[in-house]
């Protein structure tokens, strides 16, 4: 059982630089200049998980009589898994998640000319990404004699905050 809750306030900024070919005065003439595959990126997240349960046996049998008590459930959220594997995950996120950039990619000539020369300004990425919560979960159930088995992924995210 993985239980993840947070109230903290997140930022990421990106922000007062710059990424940049500057030629104010200067001729280009038959050069190229090229600004390509460049990435700026401000990322903010709340809460993150990646949870997971593999059994693999020759003999896997589970209880065909299974009852609900004694299994995990998550508080305030009634949230359970009720089976012989499972796995259960819950996050929330109530503070803000905030992100922000403002850092250009860009090529800068002035006054200069070009003539005969290539400008190429490609595949270059400003990203901000808010992220409140996020979840990867795997239940794996594998076995040669399998009889009477049962498995349950269990998983919930919430966000009260501003994202």
């Amino acid at each position: 059982m993985n239980q993840q809750s947070s109230s903290t306030n997140v930022g990421a900024a990106a922000n007062g630089g710059s990424v940049r070919i500057r030629a104010l005065t200067t001729n280009i003439g038959d050069s190229s200049l090229t600004m390509a595959g460049n990435q700026v990126q401000a990322l903010a997240v709340g809460s993150s998980a990646a949870n997971s349960v593999t059994v693999q046996a020759t003999n896997l049998s589970g209880n065909a009589s299974l009852t609900t008590s004694g299994f995990p459930t998550l508080l305030g959220r009634g949230l359970s898994a009720q089976a012989d594997y499972n796995l259960v995950n819950e996050q929330s996120q109530t503070g803000s998640v905030n992100a922000q950039t403002s850092t250009p990619v860009r090529i800068m000539l002035g006054g200069s000319a070009v003539t005969g020369g290539n400008l190429t300004l490609s595949n270059n990425v400003v990203q901000a990404i808010g992220q409140a919560t996020s979840a990867v979960n795997g239940l794996s159930l594998s076995g040669t004699n399998v009889t009477n088995i049962t498995g349950e992924l269990a998983s919930s995210q919430s966000t009260t905050g501003n994202v």
